[in-house]
């Protein structure tokens, strides 16, 4: 089985985004025959792993029945008929959805199994079966059978249950687009930077400004680490592709784990433009496709400090910041204070702020606040896209945020 066990350090293009820093981010692919591989921390045991049960049923980590008299016997395939298609190949473990199985033909007998539970008809003909998938403990990769008075047919490790999502983020990530703004830089390099990353995660309630500051309204230093641990899925696939006024592509990054393209331009990303995710070509979730499946941002303005000017504008340790609301889901300010020679960063801090116009920066959460300054600021407008996911009726929260890259002189 691939388990990927890592530290998330930010997907996009730029380092000092790095915000996902020390959130241990476990992966786990869905395996025939085993159990879940995941992280430690999420399986609530005591951290040792060494004891926990060999699962040979597909049912994953935790409390499973006794192993010990199950058979590897394979059902014959027997049956004078054919399995030819499976619709969907994925599902909730809480069941409910429809499951269409096409070949034949089919008889008035026949009983489809998914995994070792009967699964109630909903429809039959001579050339397909409709039938609602059952509810199930664990998640798994599990076998279709059709029996029916001729015999039976059984398609091995063709369906994949999650783990039930409702009311959960199922997947995270960001589009993002960042634009030098004032007319006080160097002109020289690049001034526009684009990415994108997406990842799957088993459920849970958690939304991409967590990895900044523990509430909404507050920032925190650089220091700050997310205080849970995610962990997600390796879906089997090479690439995820979406289509809007434009078409991306994100790659599976085998290292990191998860999909990503570092080189996109604005000719990629629209302004509050959508982008469906098409029918994924491989894997674990083949077949699935998300209208809406993430939202590009667009920019706002801030108004003070003047980040826009033709000159350089001044900042003081507990600035009043002030800009043009828009109905972002929240806006986001880094602070990056320069050494003396402007040639590294002294000290960062980070602000998750709602969307009303105007916060006051605490200036305690700085460490040191010395005068005369080169102070990079970075103020995103960030919006959050919650569409729901086929394979486990979560959400996918992917953030598309619109960043302004400007700066100002402490004092």
């Amino acid at each position: 089985m691939k388990h990927f066990q890592s530290t998330i350090m930010n997907a996009l293009k730029l380092i000092f985004l790095a915000g996902l820093t020390g959130c241990g981010f476990g992966f786990k692919s869905l395996t025939p025959d085993s159990g879940f591989d995941i992280d430690t921390e999420l399986d609530g045991d005591d951290g040792d792993d060494t004891n926990d049960t060999s699962d040979t049923s597909g049912q994953g980590d935790g409390p499973v029945p006794d192993d010990t008299q199950d058979t590897d016997e394979t059902p014959p395939n027997d049956g004078d008929f054919t399995l030819a298609s499976i619709t969907p190949v994925y599902g909730s473990t809480q069941g409910g959805t429809p499951l269409d199985i096409t070949g034949g033909p089919f008889d008035s007998s026949a009983v489809v199994y998914i995994g070792d539970q009967q699964a109630p008809m909903l429809s039959q003909s001579n050339t397909q079966l409709q039938v609602t998938i059952p509810y199930t403990e664990a998640e798994g990769v599990v076998d279709i059978t059709v029996e029916q008075t001729s015999g039976s047919q059984t398609l091995e490790d063709t369906f994949s249950y999650f783990e039930d999502g409702t009311g959960k983020t199922s997947a995270i990530g960001n589009i993002t687009f960042e634009e030098y703004i004032g007319g006080y830089w160097n002109p020289t390099g690049q001034t526009e930077f684009g990415s994108a990353m997406a990842t799957f995660i088993i459920p849970t309630d958690f939304h991409w400004w967590e990895f900044y500051t523990d509430q909404m309204d507050s920032c925190a230093a650089d220091s700050y680490t997310y205080s849970g641990s995610l962990s997600g899925y390796d879906m089997q696939s090479s690439m995820l592709s979406f289509s809007g006024n434009t078409s991306i592509n994100l790659s599976w990054n085998t290292t990191n784990g998860w999909y990503d393209n570092g080189s996109l331009s604005r000719s990629d990303i629209f302004n509050n433009g959508y982008y469906t995710l098409d029918p994924v070509a491989t894997g674990s979730i083949k077949g699935m496709t998300m209208t809406q499946f993430m939202r590009a941002s667009s920019p706002s303005t801030l108004t003070q400090p003047a980040i826009t000017a033709s000159q350089i504008p001044t900042i003081t340790r507990n600035q009043t910041l002030r800009w043009q609301p828009s109905g972002a889901t929240w806006i986001m300010f880094f602070f990056i204070v320069r050494t003396a020679d402007q040639m590294n960063d002294e000290q960062r801090v980070n602000c998750i702020v709602v969307d009303d116009g105007n916060f006051t920066l605490d200036g305690s959460v700085f460490s040191a606040w010395p005068v005369d300054r080169v102070v990079d600021i970075y103020f995103t407008r960030a919006f959050e896209q919650n569409t729901r996911t086929p394979h486990n009726n979560g959400f996918a929260r992917v953030v598309g945020q619109h960043m302004l890259h400007g700066a100002a002189i402490s004092q």
